[in-house]
């Protein structure tokens, strides 16, 4: 729990208000599915019920009950750490969060020594293995659980308290004397019985296991050597870094450590930390997927979900799109095209790539459930053209327009100057307008005369782009496929690999932060590129040359060509997810207008600035004075571009540009408005003013506390 020692002055994490929900935000959206699904499958549709099956079901059980708090928490880091959802919420909220942390890495550890008992101790385990011992371990650790939260929400100091800023804190800034009175007994018993002691036990499993198991070639032993080695990658990465900030938080309350620049640093690594350990909800999935086949076909083959189900992997990667990809997209194209002014080519270019693929997560429902209904097309032959020509004319079309990008940002990063010039949205607009243009047509082209339609396979099943003879390939088909592998995949990769060592190479000898910035957006379209698109590209190559005959092949590895292109071309749709990796780390725009949306929690008052936030506003008879941005010439002329953009505001701005401060006198400017309403105009969507010198004092700190 973080608690403040109010002896030590500390400064705010700034970061942590839009790092914190936008972590909460994604374990919702990934880790709420995953463990609502192996809940319902571990619980009532895997028969007979053994150990492993019961702690799985209690592991997801805690998992979903950390995600049910996390909204509260998202609010409540949006607002800057300002509860106002009441002393009996925050008791409630807080001790499910933190006891529900330790719930999960104690059934893990109960995972581990299973795993370990059935490959070190085959034997005896056979002879022990009885489900309800294991219900009644769960039982055990759920009644101790259940004791603890309620004598934290009973008894504990764990409450809301009034911060310096006058808001309302939850679980944090504890006195000295309730540290040293209940809490400091709390944290100190958490962390050696739930924290140290399960990853202790899960440390000394691991090398036992794996040492057995090199011994064995069973199927089991392996299934349990996956076991065992997601549990442990789920520790080291979530749960071992909290436990050590969380034993150095602990050391600083108690006085071992004394040192406030110390203090600051365990407090944003603990920020951190206890955002990774929320993340063990999105992993927790995998563990089930990945370590049992039961999970596999029973999440599959559920009656709710679609009958009978063989294409589980393209099924699991098009759902993951859509759950993850669609907000993401949505915010962004919402964000780049109304709230970030002015427009610039990267806006431009990637507001077109958001609406790509929204048009591309649009047609995965059907996508989905063809291949749940064993490559069945049931919506006829117009639903068939339309969406398979939307599906992959808009691939083609995201990677022309990550190739767009790419060239902007080597064009600002080699080519600075003659950038500079011609630097017009226009004219990245007209790009893009060219190439929707060139799409519209193909594609209507494609919908009206392609051979690209609902074909019957031997089993007397509908397919949709799928099964096209011998006389269509060669007709229209194979000449269809080859242009959009030559000018829609290998040409614009190709571009993005010439691109990126040429920037790469400027960008070494460039220190700005705009530099920088250009070579993040080039690192992160290069890694989509590689993942997603370019083993598409060779498996299509292989699948071209091997219809048009120019290789031949066995029927074998012809069936391995076509299962190679299903994977890669569902591994194609994942960019879809990636892009809003692009959107949030190339741009500093997207991540405060994404967390600004009143859509998303109403009005945050955030200082987009990395200093502390300063409560400096003025007082009854205080001089009035110049906001921080117009204290140096570029922030100046900034707000002579972008806040006052018609000619007469230009023209009165240009003589503020020349002032050190409004005490200065005031210049006359014909046809301008009054200096006065000039600056109120120019400084009202800002909050943070600079008091003179001689009244520092009164500038109070607003610190986010221990």
């Amino acid at each position: 729990m973080n608690l403040t020692d109010t002896s030590c002055s500390l400064t705010s994490a700034e970061y942590q208000y839009s790092f914190l929900p936008v972590v909460y935000i994604l374990a919702l959206v990934v880790g709420l599915p995953g463990n609502l699904a192996a809940l319902f499958v571990f619980t009532f549709k895997i028969t007979p019920r053994t150990a492993f099956s019961v702690f799985i079901s209690n592991l997801a059980l805690a998992d979903i009950l950390i995600l049910c708090t996390l909204p509260f928490r998202i609010h409540y880091h949006l607002h800057r750490d300002n509860w106002v959802f009441g002393d009996v919420a925050c008791r409630i909220t807080g001790v499910l969060f933190y006891c529900n942390n330790y719930m999960s890495i104690c059934l893990m550890a109960c995972i581990c020594v299973d795993r370990y008992m059935a490959t070190v101790h085959p034997h005896a385990y056979q002879r022990q293995r009885r489900p309800w011992r294991s219900l009644a371990v769960s039982v055990a650790l759920w009644c101790v659980a259940g004791v603890a939260m309620l004598v934290f929400v009973v008894l504990g100091p764990l409450k809301t308290n009034v911060n310096q800023s006058g808001g309302r804190s939850c679980f944090e800034n504890l006195s000295k004397h309730e540290w040293d009175t209940r809490a400091g007994v709390y944290n100190l018993l958490g962390l050696i019985l739930f924290s140290l002691v399960p990853t202790v036990i899960i440390l000394v499993c691991y090398p036992l296991a794996v040492k057995r198991i090199s011994m064995i070639r069973t199927n089991t032993a392996q299934r349990a050597l996956r076991v065992i080695y997601t549990i442990l990658a789920i520790t080291l990465l979530c749960f071992l870094p909290n436990h050590l900030v969380y034993l150095l938080h602990i050391l600083q309350r108690t006085g071992v450590i004394k040192s406030c620049t110390t203090a600051n640093r365990i407090f944003e690594a603990r920020r951190v930390t206890m955002a990774l350990v929320t993340l063990n909800t999105c992993l927790d999935p995998v563990l089930y997927y990945v370590t049992t086949g039961h999970f596999k076909w029973r999440l599959l083959k559920m009656t709710w979900l679609c009958g009978r189900v063989e294409s589980s992997r393209d099924v699991m990667i098009y759902i993951l799109a859509l759950v993850v990809g669609l907000p993401g997209n949505l915010a962004a194209l919402f964000v780049f095209t109304f709230k970030i002014t002015p427009r610039t080519a990267f806006s431009v270019f990637i507001s077109n790539l958001a609406l790509v693929d929204i048009l591309i997560l649009c047609t995965l429902p059907f996508r989905i459930q063809y291949h749940l209904n064993r490559n069945n097309w049931v919506f006829g032959d117009v639903a068939c053209r339309i969406t398979g020509v939307l599906f992959y004319s808009n691939i083609y079309m995201s990677i022309c327009f990550m190739t767009c990008i790419c060239v902007d940002r080597y064009m600002a990063t080699v080519h600075p100057h003659a950038y500079q010039r011609q630097r017009r949205p226009w004219r990245s607009l007209a790009v893009c307008v060219a190439l929707w243009c060139v799409a519209g047509v193909l594609m209507l082209v494609f919908v009206v005369l392609g051979p690209l339609k609902t074909n019957v396979n031997q089993s007397g099943k509908h397919t949709c782009f799928e099964n096209l003879s011998k006389h269509e390939w060669d007709m229209r088909a194979g000449v269809y496929n080859l242009l959009g592998l030559i000018l829609g995949s290998l040409l614009p990769t190709v571009i993005i690999l010439v691109c990126y060592p040429l920037i790469v190479r400027r960008i070494s000898m460039i220190r700005t932060k705009t530099a920088q910035r250009a070579l993040r957006v080039i690192h992160t379209i290069l890694a989509i590129t590689l993942l997603c698109f370019l083993p598409n590209h060779v498996a299509n190559l292989l699948h071209i040359l091997q219809r048009r005959e120019v290789i031949k092949t066995s029927c074998t590895t012809a069936n391995r060509i076509h299962d190679v292109r299903l994977v890669t071309t569902a591994l194609v749709t994942l960019n879809t997810c990636l892009y809003p990796v692009l959107y949030y780390v190339t741009t500093s725009h997207f991540k405060w207008r994404l967390l600004k949306m009143t859509w998303l929690c109403g009005r945050v008052e955030r200082s987009e600035r990395t200093e502390p936030y300063c409560d400096c506003r003025m007082r009854p008879g205080q001089q009035a004075v110049q906001p921080l941005f117009l204290q140096s010439s570029r922030g100046r002329k900034a707000a002579t571009a972008s806040l006052l953009p018609s000619l007469r505001g230009r023209k009165a701005a240009q003589a503020l540009i020349q002032l050190p401060s409004l005490s200065n006198p005031q210049p006359e400017v014909r046809g301008a408005a009054p200096l006065p309403t000039l600056f109120k105009e120019i400084s009202s969507p800002f909050k943070l003013y600079q008091t003179p010198r001689s009244d520092a004092m009164s500038c109070r700190k607003t610190s986010t506390s221990i």
